[in-house]
């Protein structure tokens, strides 16, 4: 399974381009020396949650991209396949599925992917086993489903939790505002893997601190928010003891990001080419 730590380049969509966080994005990636392309032919700057997810060097996951927050917004539907081919990418090769599911569900291990156990209600057609039998089919790697945060409209994973690498799994900080699901998400988690917390102790904290859980990684550079609020300092402090061998790169503007509801995971598609 590629990891974050394993990918090499990010893409995003052209869309974001208009948007004026691409500057503070694009200058955070040249200083870092990530290499960096652009999508052409995608309805939205959201392309975590479109593009095929890769599963090895030369092979992609396509799912169903139809999510339930869509059905009232079809025009915002991108084939991602399209977009892959355009890429233009050596021997790649797609694996499709009748599976309805979007990336930002999906989190990469080494030998497993995390997911929000919506996959179950966005494929109500299909029993809970047959889901399981195919998504473990088509990503060859263990399925580990955990409890969706209902504050979360649209069901990801990645503002819950993200692989450290070396069966190691961070943790938002749901300890500070929602202890026991915290211990029902680290039970789950823990039959797997090594769980570590982010933990902001704070009376008064801040409403976007989620975002940071929403971090891009592209190998040993990962991009977090720069935002004034009490918890950027500690998040900083706490994503630098995680990986001593990575750039931890702050990127400010993207407010009007993450009052769209996303973050700097959600529109990025890191990859290994």
């Amino acid at each position: 399974m590629v990891t974050d730590q394993e990918t090499n380049k990010v893409y995003f969509s052209t869309w974001l381009t208009k948007l004026k966080c691409w500057q503070d994005i694009r200058m955070t990636l040249e200083q870092a020396r990530v290499p960096y392309g652009l999508l052409e032919g995608t309805q939205d700057y959201w392309v975590r949650d479109f593009m095929p997810i890769q599963v090895t060097r030369n092979s992609y996951v396509q799912y169903v991209y139809n999510p339930d927050y869509l059905h009232t917004s079809p025009d915002y539907r991108t084939d991602g396949v399209a977009c892959l081919e355009r890429l233009c990418f050596p021997d790649s090769k797609v694996v499709k599925t009748d599976i309805v599911l979007d990336g930002g569900n999906v989190i990469k291990c080494d030998d497993s992917v995390i997911m929000t156990n919506k996959v179950f209600l966005e494929n109500r057609q299909w029993s809970k086993a047959k889901v399981m039998d195919e998504l473990e089919r088509v990503f060859g790697a263990e399925v580990i489903i955990i409890p969706w945060d209902h504050h979360e409209r649209y069901g990801h994973v990645d503002g819950m939790v993200r692989y450290l690498g070396d069966g190691r799994v961070l943790l938002t900080n749901y300890g500070d505002f929602a202890p026991e699901f915290a211990k029902e998400l680290v039970k789950t988690l823990s039959h797997k893997y090594d769980v570590t917390e982010l933990s902001y102790p704070l009376q008064k904290p801040s409403s976007y601190n989620w975002a940071y859980i929403n971090y891009l990684q592209v190998g040993k550079v990962v991009l977090m928010p720069k935002l004034d609020d009490p918890e950027n300092d500690m998040a900083y402090e706490q994503l630098h003891n995680l990986f001593p061998d990575a750039s931890i790169c702050r990127v400010g503007g993207i407010k009007p990001l993450l009052r769209r509801g996303g973050g700097l995971n959600c529109v990025s598609w890191n990859v290994c080419n």
